[in-house]
C-alpha cells in the first residue's frame, strides 16, 4: 500500500526522515539486502531529479533518508514545491511505498 507524506524543509537546511515500512498484514518489512530509491522532481512528469539518492542507512524494517544541506540548497530558487517518491527494489521487483509533497522555506537567516 502506497502511503502519502507532505512535509516542509528549508532550503540549505539537512533533514533526515525515519522511514518504517510494513507488509499489507502489518508486520515489519525486512529491508536488509533491499535497495531504497528516493526521487524529487519538480514536477511529476519532469524527467530531471532535483535529488536523487539510493539509500544504505537501513536496519530492519526501518531507513533514514538524509537529506543534505548540499542537496536542498539546490533545489531551484523560486521553487516553492517538489513531488518526490520513496521505491524499494528487491531483486527485479520495485515497489512504491511512500509519495507526496515538499514544500520549499526560504530561510530567513542567509550565510
Amino acid at each position: 500500500m502506497i502511503q502519502n507524506f507532505d512535509f516542509q524543509l528549508v532550503r540549505g537546511d539537512t533533514i533526515t526522515l525515519e522511514l518504517k515500512i510494513f507488509n499489507e498484514a502489518g508486520q515489519d518489512y525486512n529491508l536488509q539486502d533491499k535497495t531504497i530509491h528516493f526521487t524529487a522532481r519538480k514536477t511529476i512528469t519532469d524527467n530531471n531529479a532535483l535529488i536523487y539518492k539510493q539509500i544504505t542507512n537501513i536496519t530492519g524494517n526501518t531507513a533514514l533518508i538524509t537529506l543534505t544541506s548540499q542537496e536542498t540548497a539546490n533545489i531551484p530558487q523560486g521553487t516553492r514545491e517538489v513531488v518526490y517518491d520513496v521505491r524499494v527494489q528487491d531483486g527485479s521487483q520495485l515497489y512504491t511505498v511512500l509519495t507526496g509533497k515538499i514544500s520549499i522555506v526560504e530561510p530567513i537567516t542567509r550565510l
